[in-house]
């Protein structure tokens, strides 16, 4: 069943609408080659498989994992029982979740905290002095000299949008940190009882996340996160495999290869497809490998073509050419979903479809479902759940 029809996007009004669906049909196989490949692996093994999805480029696959009542079957009933009591048997873990909490507001929200500070000193609002105090309090543990850059440069914005933002910023402060305390022991939990079930003959248990878990820009400067989230899951529930998916527009020499060989020198990880030597992943290379890696990067693009902007696609359309590269850099794709924060885009894409105006990465999402035959189902469970890993 269609889900909706696009009947024009603003921004792009001369664009080919049904080259557009054919690029969300084509992206759709990134979310069934990640589901096929995850649930295959986890079939075989036996094993849990947690799949990470890194924003922005790599956070469409994360769309297709089937809920939890698909995977289930007739035992979910008993799975969500046994959450609960592994959920309230693990309520230590709360303890040992708040140094990964501080990573990663350090990591994606301090800058942008900076920025703000940069704005109100260059016009000398009288505000300056109260946020940075605020910015202080929250990150307590960050030194005086991090907190303003002089040569760092911003375009420069109006007092009531930077005082907006900092109010934004302050709210998803407390957010994020509500939201990663109860999703990292809930994982937990999760992988526990998804390995437990695969013991009573549940076929595959998968666990999709999606998160800025690396900024590839920063290669190996940003891998503080994932190595504490790799600790974290590893030691608690060793017997998980982890997925890492991304895409790249530099596939002769993505930067995410330099993050990887700096966490192969702790963690028994391995760089696959175009992270790796090129080699064509499936189930069979994966269950090869186990005896000595437990995390794999990869992509979920199956194809060869080479990678073009949206604008070389927008104006000269490469038909039967499809590349996950289409995406990268189209400010606002994410907008209506819960990547969009986390894609650092400020500017909010809005279309016109059948049914009405909506958020593009709203439709995006709706339609990527539909074509990867991505199942929705009316459970209250599993929406917390999307909500928290960032699935929506």
């Amino acid at each position: 069943m269609q889900v909706m029809r696009l009947v024009i996007w603003p921004s792009y009004p001369n664009l080919d609408l049904d080259y557009l669906d054919w690029l969300f049909q084509e992206n759709a196989k990134e979310l069934i080659f990640a589901r096929q490949l995850a649930t295959s692996v986890s079939q075989i093994t036996r094993r849990p498989v947690l799949c990470l999805h890194n924003a922005s480029m790599g956070a469409p696959s994360g769309w297709g994992i089937p809920d939890f009542k698909t995977q289930l079957g007739d035992l979910y009933p008993a799975f969500k029982e046994g959450i609960k009591t592994a959920y309230s048997t693990n309520l230590n873990i709360f303890n040992n979740t708040q140094p990964l909490i501080f990573l990663w507001q350090k990591r994606l929200l301090f800058p942008k905290f900076k920025m703000v500070l940069w704005q109100l000193k260059k016009m000398k609002s009288p505000s300056f002095t109260e946020i940075k105090r605020e910015v202080i309090n929250l990150f307590p543990s960050v030194l005086p000299t991090e907190i303003l850059n002089e040569d760092e440069v911003y375009p420069q914005w109006s007092e009531t949008k930077t005082l907006k933002y900092a109010i934004f910023l302050k709210e998803r402060y407390f957010q994020e940190a509500y939201r990663l305390k109860e999703l990292l022991p809930l994982i937990i939990s999760l992988l526990k009882n998804g390995q437990t079930f695969l013991r009573k003959g549940v076929p595959s248990f998968v666990l999709p996340y999606i998160d800025k878990f690396i900024q590839s820009t920063y290669a190996d400067k940003d891998i503080d996160y994932i190595k504490g989230l790799f600790s974290f899951v590893c030691s608690l529930v060793p017997e998980t495999i982890i997925l890492f998916f991304d895409e790249t527009v530099h596939p002769n020499g993505p930067t995410l290869k330099l993050a990887i060989k700096a966490l192969t020198r702790e963690f028994p990880v391995k760089g696959l497809g175009v992270y790796g030597r090129g080699e064509r992943v499936n189930k069979t290379m994966i269950n090869s490998l186990l005896s000595q890696y437990q995390i794999f990067f990869l992509s979920a693009y199956r194809g060869n073509s080479r990678p073009h902007s949206w604008h070389k696609i927008y104006n000269k359309p490469f038909e039967g050419s499809y590349h996950p590269s289409w995406r990268d850099g189209l400010e606002g794709i994410f907008t209506g979903t819960q990547v969009e924060f986390l894609s650092g885009s400020l500017k909010r894409e809005f279309v016109i479809t059948d049914k009405g105006r909506i958020p593009f990465g709203t439709l995006w999402r709706l339609k990527l479902k539909e074509y990867a035959n991505a199942q929705f189902k009316n459970d209250y469970f599993w929406f917390f759940y999307e909500s928290l890993a960032n699935l929506n």
